[in-house]
């Protein structure tokens, strides 16, 4: 009995054409395949989304994949278009002043969008902080650049990348702060700390 129920309903599956996914299944499917690494799949659902889905939130996912691809002006363009529709997206701002700081594109720009989404999500601050940081380091603002990396590292939770990455960020800045002959000197003195005993050395 239970197998011709479940017989029957399969025919009137088939028999009934299933409605095409809406455009907030697209974008789901499209983040779990982002989140997976699943890049080209990812591309597509947030393609097919994009027509009648919600606009801002489609156009940032397409611009955080495209980078992801190492399309630059793609991304750039769509994160631009998303803006535009929606100003008040502090991840979309802070994405985009990433993305300029690590192209060293619009300095200006990429230090009033990321200063935005400060002011508009604070709960985010730390990692907001990061790429202010950034952006001072590319403009060669370092004692700021600096400032903000140790307002960053004070206030980060727990997250070992983050942490990683703020370290990493802190000892980039001190050494362009600090030139090319306090290098050498540092260097010099790194060495003769070192203990000799160990035949490894760092990379």
């Amino acid at each position: 009995m239970l197998i011709f129920l479940a017989g029957c309903g399969h025919l009137f599956q088939d028999a009934v054409p299933s409605a095409p996914p809406r455009p907030e299944e697209h974008l789901r499917l499209g983040e779990r395949y982002e989140a997976e690494g699943k890049i080209p799949l990812a591309l597509q659902e947030y393609e097919f989304a994009l027509p009648e889905g919600n606009r801002p939130d489609v156009l940032a996912h397409l611009g955080n994949t495209y980078q992801l691809l190492g399309d630059i002006p793609r991304a750039e363009s769509f994160f631009l278009q998303s803006l535009k529709e929606n100003l008040d997206q502090p991840l979309v701002l802070n994405n985009l002043a990433a993305l300029y700081a690590t192209q060293r594109m619009h300095p200006d720009w990429a230090e009033k969008f990321v200063t935005r989404a400060l002011r508009l999500d604070p709960e985010r601050q730390p990692y907001y902080l990061q790429t202010l940081s950034e952006v001072y380091l590319v403009q060669g603002r370092y004692e700021e650049a600096l400032e903000a990396v140790v307002r960053a590292q004070r206030t980060a939770p727990a997250d070992p990348l983050l942490q990683k990455s703020l370290d990493f960020l802190k000892a980039r800045i001190e050494a362009l702060a600090c030139g090319p002959d306090c290098s050498k000197e540092r260097g010099r003195s790194d060495r003769s700390e070192a203990p000799r005993a160990s035949g490894a050395r760092e990379p």
